[in-house]
């Protein structure tokens, strides 16, 4: 890739482009940059003069320059890592999950505009320093993920110029494509009212090629050959931002928006052979898939309102609003011998996810070095999804009856939280929590028609206690109730490979996964500042857990499977180069068993 960026500041008076980025905005407060409620033992505070020689442009970059915590950047907060299902969604709802990165001690208040979104569009200039708070905190609504930090991004309260900068980018792929992309990003003050706004369109294309031997279980001697070319492209155009409104008694007010389209196509063309011999093959059937989703376009806006009393005390609300819309079709040919590529089977898939959501909470320091949070939360998530398949019937694609192949799949989710942090001694921090969960869920189609209850509760406890100041060592258990891809009550199609038309049936009966995850860290920070080393062991006991199973005959699905467990060791460590003479580089590295 080839790539220009550049930068530059204007005066404050911008009113055009204040104009043009009113709708969207910048995630953090204008008015307190203060660092969350955190033991000072317990965080580790990263100034400009660190990042000074960097030459960094956003704050992504300057998180990427502190070592040990790059797992952040990109990864999702996975409890229990180590085992993963390619079937879950994202989490639904705010919950006590999420990517652990706050901005002036807050979580963001979106979804799919999430926090590395968000560090890929302020500006390097904009960060006053970055917090990386080891172990549990107060006040946050939030806790740790796997890599055992929450990283606070400190931001300034008042800009004194508007400023921004422009990426500009040509991508060579080995598809022998050369596609142009680019970011732009621009914010600033308006009095009280900070502002940030940025446009990108990242482009992608990827060939790749495989082959394929078939053999007998007991026969070694091939039989059969496949080469199959996979040849994907897309380009994704996204729009993203904030607003932020600092009050005169302390009160900040946040709007956060998101629109995305993108455009992705599939080629996938095989050729099959017989061997006969083991020089002689005879060529077969020649196929093609094409996939083509033009109209993916995904919008959000998210926004939240905070309080701070006199007392200590802090009230904040939060709402989110999302549509993703992703229709697709797929037309399969084949070509016989001798003869003219035909259409042999046309799939069509339209679904359109929704999400709403209204969270209050409230924290209560009820003493010195304790409090209470708690509040609620109520999501109302839906999905509405249709397929269809028609196959070439004498010459003419005919529709093709399918089971479960339409449904509109709604959920009401209340969801309530208290916790309660003491630091019992200067080095000894403990906090316990405990969660539940009411969600009711419908579906309705032509084939299934269910209505279902579940009801969770989900305790924690986080032990944090420092040895020395360099020195710490964490435990915590708690329990998790897996978000379920509502697309899997509703059957669809696996293209994969050259196993072209796979039906996956929709399983309506469908449960979460329970999950007991127990672990325990220990890390070290070496001094001067010079890296981190950790070893974390965990043991998670599942109930429930979700893989493929058999729904009808000769058509596979997403099912429960049973009991489960997983457990592991994983050593992480970051180093600074400096004593090998390169002063800004550092290493990460995890091994994982």
């Amino acid at each position: 890739m080839i790539g220009f960026a550049r930068r530059w500041r204007a005066g404050t008076a911008a009113a055009v482009i204040l104009g043009l980025a009113t709708c969207f905005a910048r995630p953090g407060s204008a008015a307190d940059p203060a660092p969350p409620p955190a033991d000072v033992a317990a965080v580790v505070s990263y100034d400009q003069a660190f990042f000074a020689g960097f030459s960094a442009i956003t704050a992504e970059d300057l998180l990427l320059r502190i070592p040990g915590i790059q797992d952040l950047v990109g990864q999702a907060n996975s409890p229990g890592r180590g085992r993963g299902n390619a079937n879950q969604q994202g989490t639904r709802g705010f919950g006590t999950t999420g990517a652990p990165i706050l901005f002036n001690g807050r979580r963001l208040s979106g979804k799919s505009n999430d926090p590395i979104a968000a560090l890929q569009r302020i500006q390097a200039r904009q960060v006053v320093r970055i917090d990386v708070i080891r172990g549990s905190a107060p006040g946050l609504g939030i806790r740790v993920g796997n890599e055992g930090v929450l990283v606070n991004v400190v931001l300034e309260d008042e800009l004194s110029t508007s400023f921004g900068s422009w990426e500009a980018s040509a991508e060579y792929f080995t598809t022998g494509d050369i596609k142009p992309g680019g970011k732009f990003s621009y914010a600033g003050n308006w009095g009280a009212l900070s502002y940030i706004a940025s446009l990108s369109a990242e482009p992608h294309s990827n060939r790749r090629t495989t082959a394929e031997i078939h053999v007998q279980p007991t026969n070694p001697q091939p039989f059969g050959r496949v080469r199959l070319v996979n040849q994907d492209s897309n380009k994704s155009y996204t729009a993203t931002g904030s607003l932020t409104y600092g009050f005169i008694n302390g009160d900040t007010a946040n709007l956060n928006a998101r629109y995305n389209r993108e455009r992705r196509t599939l080629d996938q063309p095989s050729w099959s052979y017989a061997i006969i011999a083991p020089t002689v093959e005879l060529f077969t059937a020649h196929t093609r898939q094409f996939r083509d989703a033009a109209g993916d376009a995904e919008w959000e806006v998210g926004g939240d309102f905070e309080h701070a009393f006199a007392n200590g005390d802090s009230a904040r609300g939060l709402f989110v609003v999302n549509s993703d819309k992703r229709p697709s079709e797929a037309l399969f040919y084949s070509t016989p011998l001798g003869g003219a590529e035909i259409t042999t089977r046309r799939q069509v898939v339209d679904s359109t996810r929704t999400e709403r959501i209204g969270r209050g909470q409230y924290n209560w320091q009820i003493a010195t070095g304790q409090s209470v949070e708690f509040g609620g939360e109520v999501a109302l998530n839906a999905i509405d999804q249709q397929i269809a398949r028609f196959d070439n019937i004498a010459g003419t694609l005919r529709p093709v009856a399918l089971f479960n192949p339409d449904a509109k799949v709604t959920e009401t989710r209340f969801e309530s939280f208290t916790s309660y942090s003491n630091r019992i001694t200067p080095e000894l921090y403990v906090e316990g929590a405990v969660d539940s969960e009411y969600s009711r869920m419908k579906q309705r189609g032509s084939d299934v028609k269910t209505l279902r209850s579940f009801f969770f509760i989900k305790p924690r406890v986080d032990l944090r206690y420092d040895l020395s100041p360099r020195t710490q060592i964490r435990g915590r258990a708690f329990r998790t109730i897996s978000q379920l891809d509502f697309a899997d009550f509703v059957s669809s199609f696996s293209n994969d490979d050259a196993r072209l038309s796979v039906i996956l049936a929709g399983n309506p009966n469908l449960v979460p996964e329970k999950t007991w995850t127990f672990e325990g860290t220990a890390e070290h920070r070496l001094g001067g500042d010079q890296g981190v080393v950790s070893l974390r062991a965990f043991y998670n006991k599942i109930q429930d857990a979700i893989d493929k199973i058999l729904i009808v005959p000769n058509v596979s699905g997403v099912g429960n499977i049973g009991n489960a467990r997983s457990y592991g060791v994983e050593l992480k460590t970051g180093l600074r180069l400096d004593r090998l003479g390169l002063t800004r580089a550092s290493i990460d590295a995890t091994g994982l068993f």
